[in-house]
């Protein structure tokens, strides 16, 4: 996720330079299409003599005006591929994203699963114990019982709680 908002931030600068390009490339075109009519309004108004010259002048100003939008053109078109590319590294990493997602959710369930069986056999284990060492205890007679110590204190067994601890 960090690398798509990274990549969208770098994106959206880049989109915002072409777009600052743009502006003053228009801008320039404009002028000089003012440019050029203020040429052709000046020959209009001045004698046939000069008007060989400023056409020669008007010519090259329209092909620089043809030339910058073609230039124009060139960076729009340059400008939307990236765009396009952009948009499909994103749809890239978002799929990979997602493939991950699912992997994590998969492999947390199966560990849930080991932790829930791990925890079912550990009580299993404590009843047998349990059951073990009443079994071995056997049954209780007064008289063996004050002479002799408890074999469940004697014993230590860490799986099974004590309930005075508790």
């Amino acid at each position: 996720m960090y690398l798509l908002e990274k990549e969208k931030s770098s994106q959206e600068l880049r989109l915002a330079d072409r777009a600052s390009v743009e502006v003053v490339l228009r801008s320039h075109v404009e002028h000089l299409q003012e440019e050029l009519a203020q040429l052709q309004q000046r020959v209009r108004q001045q004698g046939p003599g000069r008007a060989a010259r400023s056409g020669v002048r008007e010519d090259q100003l329209r092909r620089r005006v043809e030339e910058l939008l073609l230039t124009l053109d060139r960076l729009a078109g340059n400008s939307e591929a990236r765009q396009a590319q952009a948009d499909e590294l994103i749809g890239d990493l978002k799929r990979a994203n997602e493939t991950l997602s699912e992997a994590l959710d998969r492999t947390r369930r199966k560990c849930q699963a080991r932790i829930r069986r791990m925890e079912q056999q550990q009580q299993q284990q404590q009843q047998q114990q349990a059951a073990l060492l009443v079994a071995a205890k056997g049954p209780p007679s007064p008289s063996s019982s004050s002479s002799r110590p408890s074999l469940k204190s004697s014993i230590p067994v860490p799986w099974v709680t004590n309930s005075k601890s508790k």
